[in-house]
């Protein structure tokens, strides 16, 4: 059997303030690891020194819950129900389709992330691929007439 005895400090011994009670719980505190100087310490009743409540959410929390909450929202006519999450990306496209410089810059960095992850739809909707043909078609036209404007130029050089 182990017996645990206390050293005496001569600075801790009981002096004449001490007889009446007064002072004494200010020199037997130990100051040190987790036990600060009582001065610096919170007061009672003041709440700076509480901390989170329990039960309470963190800001981690508390946005992902935002973000899964679901709305219904009005889509080509249609009422539909979906997440935060999914109204904000259509927001973004829709903003980037309108030439909004910093949505077109933020679409992008999602698209380059994640068409890394898994592959993209790579058909358009039928009423976007006859546009889409149109313009490739045009784009095919103009450059034609470029090379040949450069071939001209370059024949009559020689």
């Amino acid at each position: 059997m182990v017996e645990h005895y206390e050293s005496r400090d001569p600075s801790r011994e009981m002096s004449d303030s001490d007889a009446d009670g007064k002072g004494r719980s200010e020199q037997s505190y130990d100051v040190g690891y987790k036990r600060p100087p009582k001065h610096t310490q919170f007061g009672q009743g003041n709440t700076s020194g509480r901390g989170r409540p329990k039960g309470s959410r963190n800001a981690k929390t508390l946005f992902h819950e935002a973000f899964a909450r679901r709305r219904k929202v009005k889509i080509d006519g249609q009422e539909v129900k979906e997440s935060m999450a999914e109204i904000a990306m259509r927001q973004l496209a829709l903003k980037a389709a309108s030439g909004d410089p910093k949505a077109i810059g933020q679409f992008l960095l999602y698209a380059e992330k994640w068409s890394q992850d898994e592959d993209l739809p790579t058909e358009l909707p039928k009423h976007l691929q006859a546009r889409n043909d149109q313009i490739l078609k045009n784009l095919v036209q103009r450059q034609r007439m470029l090379d040949e404007l450069d071939e001209e130029d370059d024949d009559e050089q020689e």
